[in-house]
């Protein structure tokens, strides 16, 4: 997928009617966070295990293009991999 691609994907799935800005980040010293520590395997996930980690602490979904977030993610309910 083109950057051009990817960008226009993102800009409907922003003014769907289920999207969520969420602006209050639990700690990654709070739990559910602990269940992601031995999946993350470099420094490069630690991003990716706080956003989901935000998306469970609100009750949402990750919505990610990185099909790789599925093998960090214990909870099914809280990701939805894009796959174009």
């Amino acid at each position: 997928m083109t950057a051009q691609g990817a960008l226009a994907l993102l800009s409907g799935l922003v003014v769907h009617p289920n999207h969520q800005f969420l602006d209050r980040a639990p700690t990654a010293t709070a739990a559910p966070f602990d269940e992601l520590i031995p999946k993350i395997t470099g420094h490069q996930q630690i991003s990716d295990a706080a956003l989901l980690h935000l998306a469970r602490c609100h009750g949402a979904k990750l919505v990610t293009f990185d099909q790789a977030l599925a093998v960090l993610c214990p909870w099914s309910g809280n990701l939805e991999v894009i796959v174009p």
